[in-house]
């Protein structure tokens, strides 16, 4: 009878402890769920704000690439002023700009209109 009521205890005891550790595995198993399916919730956070950083990015090189582009342009248009204005600049200190367009030899105007059609030809009046 000691051995009968021994046998039962143990198995009692094997059942409690067999149940324990479902419970454990089960209760281990949904925290292993609850924790993978707020990393995956956090990787998709994560792609979108790197998908909108990388738009970001582009828009960014894309404006770069734009501000650089008129620069360039500006940059050229002022010096194609400076070198216009330079060239008026020394033309209006050469003391006859027709002798100095023509080397040397001085056409014979008729008119003013004429030698005023000249020095235009010759881009001496803008």
């Amino acid at each position: 009878m000691l051995r009968e009521s021994r046998e039962e205890t143990v198995k009692q005891i094997t059942k409690m402890h067999e149940e324990a550790v479902k419970e454990i595995t089960s209760a281990h198993e949904r925290m292993i769920e609850t924790l993978w399916d707020a990393w995956k919730k956090e990787q998709q956070a994560l792609r979108q704000m790197i998908a909108s950083q990388e738009k970001s990015i582009g828009k960014l090189q894309q404006d770069i690439q734009s501000i650089q582009e008129q620069a360039t342009r500006e940059r050229k248009l002022m010096q194609d002023q400076i070198d216009e204005l330079k060239r008026i600049h020394q033309t209006s200190r050469d003391p006859d700009p027709v002798r100095k367009a023509t080397r040397g030899r001085v056409p014979k105007f008729v008119t003013i209109s004429d030698r005023v059609r000249h020095l235009m030809s010759r881009s001496l009046i803008v």
